[in-house]
């Protein structure tokens, strides 16, 4: 079988997620699922395969796996209703996530590609901290020499554009941490990531949103080389 080449997303790639948005129902879906497949899994598919080796350039060990529905990079569209009020049934968003290192995706840091209506968001840092991982990520930013190597990543990133710093992050510095001033903030997070987050630029529409993407990521490279290098993830 002969890799697709990645030519781009297609306006309906966009359009097929804002219908949904309206019509989150089986039966609009289930009409609409070649158009799904079509529109949004192929080209994704292609895109990922397509990002496999620029990737490895910037930074080693990114895996690129183009598996839909949530086994590979590509996110499922279907949502995990059982525990949620919201029984909407279906993502109104492409996720696709390049993940670092072995083994599988699940608390690794990498790089994120996020579509939602108008607009494209690209990511870099760690979703969320199990319970182990928050302890070292503390510990890292208490730490006066990792601490200082984490603003001087997160300064670095933000000097070199419209970058912004996200995590969900407590009110109080945790018991048992003593940082100065310009690290509370930081250790009292419970994930961290930089985030780009524009209009659907026209280089979704064809094959440079690869190049497009990893100008972005390299910019972003500085968090996810402390995530990995100085919380040993």
């Amino acid at each position: 079988m002969t890799t697709p080449s990645f030519h781009g997303f297609s306006c309906d790639t966009a359009a097929f997620f804002q219908e949904l948005e309206n019509n989150n129902e089986r039966a609009w879906f289930e009409a609409n699922r070649e158009r799904y497949q079509l529109e949004v899994v192929h080209p994704a598919q292609a895109f990922v395969l397509a990002m496999n080796e620029p990737l490895r350039k910037v930074y080693p060990e990114l895996q690129a796996d183009p598996r839909p529905n949530g086994a590979g990079s590509i996110f499922r569209i279907h949502r995990d209703t059982r525990f949620s009020r919201d029984k909407r049934l279906y993502k109104t968003n492409l996720g696709i996530f390049f993940w670092q290192g072995w083994p599988g995706k699940r608390e690794r840091p990498g790089y994120y590609v996020h579509l939602e209506g108008a607009t494209l968001g690209l990511y870099c840092g760690l979703y969320e901290f199990s319970s182990e991982k928050l302890q070292l990520y503390r510990r890292a930013v208490a730490d006066p020499k990792r601490g200082a190597k984490l603003l001087d990543a997160i300064a670095k990133i933000q000097a070199a554009g419209p970058y912004t710093l996200g995590g969900h992050h407590y009110k109080r510095i945790p018991r048992g941490f003593d940082v100065p001033p310009e690290r509370a903030e930081l250790i009292c997070f419970n994930t961290i990531y930089t985030l780009l987050e524009t209009p659907i630029p026209e280089e979704f529409y064809s094959s440079r949103l690869v190049d497009y993407c990893i100008e972005h990521f390299t910019v972003m490279r500085p968090l996810l080389q402390w995530l990995v290098e100085e919380m040993n993830i």
